[in-house]
């Protein structure tokens, strides 16, 4: 399929390619968002328009809500103080094992990768974190999955801060992983089979990281039984004295 990466603006246009719903804890819909696509005219085609970087199709979302007149209008519903509900919200809390996503099409397909998953996306994306209720994930199995880019970095720190110490949680160095730019698990699709050995191969406990560093220049911390304590022994020059309390001493104290 032919695609273009660089037209003129004004010769962009938009069409609506899906919509999402975001149902209550009882099943009924509460609001949905909608992507529409970016695409030029060229001798009477439609053709994809990439964006700069010329490699996904450029989006734009909308969220839009019954009123009360049972029509479908622009913007959000108001939300209860806890915040927007999760995509696929009553399986979400029936379930014991949830992956979550960033964004809806993504836990779609990741979704029939992960049958014994119930996978999961907050509305909005890494900018609207902090206004989804994540509250009914509390002491559920999670893993996080984000998309391979400073937004998916973004997205995954600000999940994980909003689930820390309520859930058993681990996630897919996707980086490490070595995935292209802006990447996400539906540009990785595998069978079932294959996704359950994927993920029980890749998935490693969150360790909450110093700020400083980019996500995938950062080195997973080792507890203190994983380390090389002969190492740790001849670098502060304890080669002839010491002993197993000492180092066990030393140990406490650097993963403090």
């Amino acid at each position: 399929m032919m695609t273009v990466s660089s037209p003129k603006e004004d010769v962009i246009h938009y069409r609506k390619s899906q919509s999402w719903g975001y149902h209550d804890k009882n099943g009924s819909i509460f609001f949905r968002m909608t992507r529409k696509d970016a695409f030029i005219k060229k001798d009477g085609q439609s053709i994809p328009y990439l964006g700069q970087d010329g490699r996904k199709q450029k989006k734009t979302f909308y969220s839009e809500h019954l009123n009360d007149d049972g029509c479908w209008v622009r913007g959000l519903p108001e939300f209860s103080k806890a915040g927007r509900p999760l995509y696929h919200l009553p399986d979400v809390i029936r379930s014991g094992k949830v992956v979550i996503v960033e964004g809806e099409k993504a836990a779609d397909a990741a979704q029939k990768m992960f049958p014994n998953y119930v996978v999961t996306t907050n509305s909005g994306g890494a900018h609207a974190v902090s206004q989804s209720d994540w509250s009914v994930l509390k002491g559920k199995d999670v893993v996080l999955i984000p998309d391979a880019d400073q937004s998916g970095e973004s997205w995954l720190k600000g999940v994980a801060s909003k689930l820390g110490g309520e859930v058993n949680l681990s996630y897919i160095d996707v980086w490490a992983l070595g995935w292209n730019e802006r990447e996400d698990i539906a540009d990785h699709p595998m069978t079932g089979d294959e996704a359950k050995i994927w993920l029980a191969q890749n998935r490693q406990e969150y360790v909450v990281e110093d700020d400083e560093l980019p996500f995938n220049e950062k080195k997973q911390t080792k507890g203190v039984s994983e380390l090389d304590w002969s190492a740790v022994k001849d670098a502060l020059g304890l080669i002839d004295s010491g002993s197993y309390e000492n180092y066990m001493a030393i140990g406490m104290a650097l993963k403090s």
